[in-house]
Order: structure tokens, then C-alpha cells, then sequence
């Protein structure tokens, strides 16, 4: 498990990076069902921050990250 989630947040940091930095993105946007902690974690490692949760029930959490509060160059499982 602990290496799924290791290539999980590899990738998702590729993806950051990607966007960052190839298609000059000022902000992507992570959509997760509320109580997905392994999505959740995943986020967090990668920088990202929680922005927000549906109303009125939260069933969707939203994170950001902005490339102007982010570090693509670190490696996500250094954090």
C-alpha cells in the first residue's frame, strides 16, 4: 500500500509540475469525495491546500494549489 501511495503522490506532483510549468497554469484544482483520506493525504504531500466542501452536505472537498505557493522541483515524498 504504502508504494501505491508513494507513485500516487509521484505522479500527482508530475502532473503539478506539468501544468506549472509546461502550460503555465496559475491554479489547479483537486476535486475529492470527503472522506477519501488517502486522496486527501495525497493532495497535502503534493502542496496542495483545502479550499473548500460542498454545501449543505460536504460530500466534495476541494483543494488548490497556486504555482506561486507551490514547490514542483520537491519530491513528494520528502515532505
Amino acid at each position: 500500500m504504502a508504494t501505491e501511495a508513494t507513485e500516487a503522490a509521484a505522479a500527482a506532483a508530475a502532473a503539478l509540475r506539468f501544468g506549472f510549468e509546461k502550460r503555465g497554469l496559475e491554479r489547479i484544482v483537486s476535486i475529492t469525495q470527503v472522506g477519501n483520506d488517502a486522496s486527501e493525504r495525497i493532495m497535502s504531500k503534493t502542496g496542495m491546500h483545502h479550499e473548500s466542501r460542498s454545501p449543505p452536505k460536504p460530500l466534495i472537498s476541494t483543494c488548490i494549489a497556486r504555482s506561486s505557493r507551490i514547490a514542483v522541483g520537491r519530491s513528494p515524498s520528502s515532505g
